[in-house]
């Protein structure tokens, strides 16, 4: 005997064939879009990862940048150095410029100094002059002549050079500026009077070293 099936029937079976392809297509499309997404979610946050190294640990831009960059983090340095000491209304605070504008290193360095300082019986310390005016006095300090010397983008952190003069009491002082990049930004790291010759952190370190 032959049962023969409705045609309603096969039509039926064919209908839920096709459904039946269709949600697995779906799915699987659904499936590849998330992996995808994920892989460039993934990239991207590589990508911001490395960016931000790379910003902690030096400048980011070509040398061109960089340079006009270093120009710009020095001036800006310095024209706040004129401001505070062309206010006559009150007394320059170096604590504020050295927390803000130098490096941890050079931080430390004063910090140890006013250590030995305080423990010592001398009657003159370490600064018998002023190293942000190279000067004992000030006067109308101002600057010019901003160059840019030496460019270390290799290292960890990124150091800098810059050459520029000091305008105080009529008299023009040129004096080089090592800069270190931390915490994502330019800050001296030392300082030195050409004129004089004289390293002002070569000049600490030997101080902190004299018994």
């Amino acid at each position: 005997m032959t049962i023969r099936l409705p045609a309603h029937s096969t039509y039926n079976n064919q209908s839920l064939l096709m459904k039946t392809v269709f949600i697995t297509l779906l799915t699987l499309t659904v499936f590849c879009l998330s992996a995808c997404n994920k892989l460039k979610l993934g990239s991207l946050q590589a990508k911001v990862g490395q960016d931000k190294t790379l910003h902690e640990s030096g400048p980011l831009g070509d040398d061109e940048q960089i340079e006009a960059g270093i120009i710009d983090r020095t001036r800006q340095i310095y024209t706040h150095v004129q401001k505070v000491y062309n206010d006559n209304t009150s007394v320059p605070d170096n604590a504020i410029l050295n927390t803000s504008y130098c490096s941890k290193d050079w931080n430390e360095k004063l910090a140890q100094i006013e250590e030995k300082e305080k423990k010592s019986n001398e009657e003159m310390g370490f600064f018998v002059a002023d190293y942000w005016v190279m000067g004992q006095d000030y006067h109308e300090i101002g600057t010019s002549n901003y160059k840019v010397e030496k460019m270390l983008l290799d290292t960890i952190p990124s150091q800098a050079s810059v050459t520029l003069n000091i305008h105080n009491c009529g008299n023009t002082i040129p004096i080089r500026v090592d800069l270190v990049w931390e915490k994502g930004q330019w800050v001296i790291d030392n300082l030195t009077d050409l004129t004089n010759d004289f390293d002002w952190k070569k000049g600490m370190v030997e101080y902190l070293t004299e018994l």
